[in-house]
């Protein structure tokens, strides 16, 4: 019975944890929806609640219990930037993924890093997905990871869309760049499952 009652304790902080990222939220204002889990197990990455916030030229993304094959963050932030300028050249095809708090992060591999105010963080572009992956220096476990990330993402991002709750005019913009990038990882992906047969 004891061991039932701190099971139930355990339970209840997590769902209490939940409701106060939900509340916080809300109260600024950002984009908050649950995600049904997919049915379908061959689909190695899954959250539980997104958390969007709209900026003017870009798409802060916090995902919530963020699972991928035995790894799993409590919170997973990413940066969907519709355009951006660098060195006086507009880039797109960009996503941005920070460092993370807790020092824990999916990919292995270190593209060049960039920083701004804001800290440290991986800028995944076409570009750097193509020089990148010529030389080889995307680990394996990277690739897949990014392909999960690119096939979860549009869905994810339908189902803000469809609540009405973030008024964005970039949200072709943002389907097209994730687009963008799977045409870079997808045949690298494919071409390590063969060669892993």
């Amino acid at each position: 019975m004891l061991l039932q009652l701190h099971q139930v304790q355990e339970e209840l902080e997590h769902y209490f944890l939940k409701y106060q990222e939900l509340e916080s939220a809300t109260q600024s204002k950002k984009s908050v929806v649950f995600l049904e889990q997919e049915a379908d197990e061959s689909l190695s990455i899954h959250a539980q609640l997104i958390q969007a916030d709209n900026e003017p030229n870009g798409l802060n993304i916090n995902l919530i219990n963020l699972q991928w094959q035995e790894h799993s963050w409590s919170q997973y932030t990413l940066r969907i930037v519709s355009s951006d300028v660098v060195h006086g050249q507009v880039k797109l095809s960009l996503i941005r993924l920070p460092v993370q708090k807790n020092k824990l992060l999916p990919l292995r591999t270190w593209p060049p890093q960039t920083a701004d105010e804001s800290g440290a963080y991986w800028e995944i572009d076409t570009d750097l997905l193509a020089n990148e992956m010529i030389s080889s220096r995307f680990y394996p476990e990277d690739i897949a990871f990014l392909h999960a990330l690119f096939e979860q993402l549009p869905s994810w991002l339908k189902v803000l869309e469809e609540t009405n709750n973030l008024k964005n005019d970039d949200w072709s913009d943002y389907y097209q760049i994730i687009d963008d990038l799977k045409v870079a990882v997808d045949p690298v992906y494919e071409l390590q499952n063969e060669l892993s047969e």
